[in-house]
């Protein structure tokens, strides 16, 4: 799990913004996990196949928006 999802899993903005800084743009699963709906969208229109990749627990990106976005505070 990347810092940035165990950031938001764990409902922790500080950690999110340590993690966040000067690192590339989030992946799939770091923008549906943080609600980032554009970011997403751009990268699905770059590649058609990320919204169908999983997580190795097996969760696809729709998931993790479900599963964890809306933790931070």
């Amino acid at each position: 799990m990347s810092a940035i999802l165990a950031a938001v899993y764990r409902g922790k903005p500080d950690e999110l913004a340590a993690a966040l800084g000067g690192r590339p743009a989030p992946t799939v699963f770091e923008a549906a996990a943080m609600g980032e709906a554009a970011r997403v969208r751009e990268l699905a229109a770059a590649d058609r196949g990320a919204v169908d990749r999983r997580r190795p627990d097996g969760w696809p990106p729709q998931q993790v928006a479900g599963r964890l976005c809306g933790e931070l505070p």
